[in-house]
């Protein structure tokens, strides 16, 4: 396996070219002009001027002035639109969110430190003003009692100011970054994983469980603070940051995929990562000196970025094109500084047979257990398999994803992923930040659970959960004693996942399993299912759906399901099998 810078570039300059065409062209109204405009969502996303780094990068690299125009009008745009009284950018025209100005900020100046006398010197100069002020407004805003943000913006304001002590030389920034990054330095859990994607930083669960969200920490916060470390010349700091990063290459799948099925902020979970983060490639390719690792990870993922784009838009997993969905242009947008950046700073032979690096997940290694034991990662043969007891919910009872000892991601190297947990309830928390489905019908759960009346397995925080096995065998067993009472046993082996279920009372359990609406599903019997010929449902007893062709689509991780449903006889044991051919 080898990337390519040619490779690289030639994705940003498909997103790039993509976002150009549905940019506001011909008005010339402040309000209006270079307006970037979504079509999924029907309005325009405030932080398109994220872009401004990759659009200047075309321009130097080909010339052409349409990218510099775009970029600039970006920037004017943002000036007309959504400046701050303290001269940074709100999120939104309709949002007083100040946080996501750092992360322009730092696109701004990501663009002027990287291009400096290779663009006109007026709209450098221009810009550079901008980024002072920003810089200025930045230091406000983060001191303002009011704001208590998550660990995210921590991390990035530690980055950001470190960008401006390295540009400016003015030691107020010096000593902003090192204060910023002294509260994020010890937000790391015994096993390496840096928490505090929640309200408060510190808290705890009763089952010793905290907020982790691994979606944002691989794409955003363990990179802004490498970004710190490389800004601030500081290789001890760099050194422990990349300790760090090592463990969070624990949930990149053989595929390039992030794990983040059981994340503090899982709503904005898509397959390949974060909705509104900026991505993996931002600094890994800067680190993958000191090890290789880095770079596979960066790799594989933007392999997967290049499978969900079409027709230059980014789309939020792998089946919301073929459900016919429009892509909401954040995504692209978000992504397409990390993978400048990419381009910018990594070296190819970094980058040649990554065949020959090993990632954590692509090991047979049994099992593995985080969040205080309650979230179990199995790894036997082609399969992989991610069961979450954890307790913790982020805000709002509809948050509730990630409990009950049910299984959040099951994954198989010839079918890809066979199950993928979502959020119990969906709702649009952040309104600009998420994109309302146009052509699906209403978003449903589609985690595996029991349910029972009112009660639902998956929003369980009460199960006690165990395991044991080798890398040949896993098995994991699931008590429920408080809410229901209930075993649900897992068995996992090459290629073959068994489930027992025993309930003490009449229940259903529910097995959404992913499906493109392409691929054929057959009932070979009641009792049996087949599975675009590669994957064998069956169980003894009968297994319903409701219509074997129709699919549901859930954005979060972007995946068709068709839900499967089995009846539980009070105190009888039903056996289900998955195999792969």
């Amino acid at each position: 396996m080898n990337l390519t810078k040619k490779q690289v570039f030639a994705l940003l300059k498909e997103w790039c070219d993509y976002m150009l065409d549905r940019t506001v062209k011909g008005i010339d109204d402040p309000y209006l002009k270079g307006a970037m405009l979504c079509p999924a969502c029907g309005f325009v996303h405030g932080r398109f001027a994220d872009s401004i780094l990759a659009y200047t990068l075309l321009y130097t690299e080909t010339g052409d002035e349409k990218y510099l125009k775009a970029a600039d009008e970006a920037v004017d745009w943002s000036e007309n639109n959504v400046l701050t009284p303290e001269g940074t950018w709100y999120n939104d025209i309709n949002a007083v969110w100040y946080g996501t100005g750092l992360f322009s900020a730092m696109a701004v100046g990501e663009t002027l430190h990287n291009f400096k006398g290779k663009i006109p010197l007026d709209i450098y100069n221009k810009w550079y003003n901008i980024f002072c002020r920003m810089a200025e407004g930045s230091v406000a805003f983060m001191h303002y009692d009011w704001f208590k943000p998550v660990i995210n913006y921590y991390c990035g304001a530690a980055a950001f100011f470190a960008l401006c002590y390295n540009m400016l030389g003015d030691e107020k920034y010096k000593k902003e970054a090192n204060y910023w990054e002294s509260l994020c330095y010890d937000k790391f859990d015994s096993d390496g994983l840096l928490f505090g994607e929640c309200h408060p930083h510190e808290i705890v669960t009763e089952k010793g469980c905290r907020g982790i969200d691994i979606g944002y920490n691989l794409e955003e916060s363990i990179q802004l603070l490498l970004q710190y470390a490389i800004y601030m010349n500081d290789e001890t700091k760099l050194k422990y940051y990349c300790d760090k990063a090592l463990a969070h290459l624990e949930f990149i799948m053989p595929d390039g995929a992030i794990d983040d099925s059981f994340g503090s902020r899982h709503n904005k979970w898509t397959y390949w990562g974060s909705r509104t983060s900026d991505g993996v490639q931002e600094a890994f390719p800067r680190i993958a000196k000191y090890d290789r690792r880095f770079a596979k990870a960066a790799a594989l993922n933007f392999d997967l970025l290049e499978r969900c784009t079409v027709d230059g838009a980014l789309y939020a997993g792998l089946m919301q094109y073929g459900n016919g969905q429009p892509a909401c242009i954040h995504h692209a947008f978000a992504h397409t500084k990390a993978v400048a950046l990419m381009y910018l700073h990594m070296d190819e032979k970094d980058f040649s047979n990554l065949e020959e690096v090993i990632l954590p997940r692509e090991e047979q290694y049994g099992i593995k257990a985080f969040q205080n034991g309650y979230l179990k990662l199995v790894s036997v043969g082609d399969l992989r398999a991610t069961v979450s007891a954890i307790d913790f919910e982020q805000g709002v009872a509809d948050n509730r994803c990630n409990m009950g000892g049910n299984l959040n991601l099951l994954w198989h190297k010839k079918y890809g992923a066979i199950c993928a947990a979502t959020m119990h309830y969906f709702h649009l928390v952040e309104p600009t930040n998420f994109q309302t489905l146009r052509n699906a019908q209403n978003t449903y759960c589609m985690t595996p659970r029991i349910i029972l009346g009112e009660y639902e397995s998956d929003t369980d925080k009460t199960v006690e959960i165990s395991a044991s096995g080798d890398n040949q065998k896993v098995n994991i067993s699931v008590i429920g004693e408080k809410k229901l009472n209930f075993k649900l046993d897992y068995e996992f082996v090459s290629d073959q996942v068994k489930i027992s279920v025993v309930t003490e009372k009449d229940a259903l359990y529910k097995l959404p399993i992913i499906v493109d609406n392409k691929s054929e599903v057959i009932a070979l019997n009641e009792k049996e299912y087949l599975f675009n010929n590669i994957l064998t449902v069956s169980a003894n007893t009968q297994i319903k759906t409701e219509d074997i062709t129709k699919r549901y689509f859930n954005q979060v991780g972007g995946f068709e399901y068709l839900p499967l449903e089995l009846p539980l006889k009070a105190n009888e044991v039903t056996q289900i099998t998955l195999k792969i051919k």
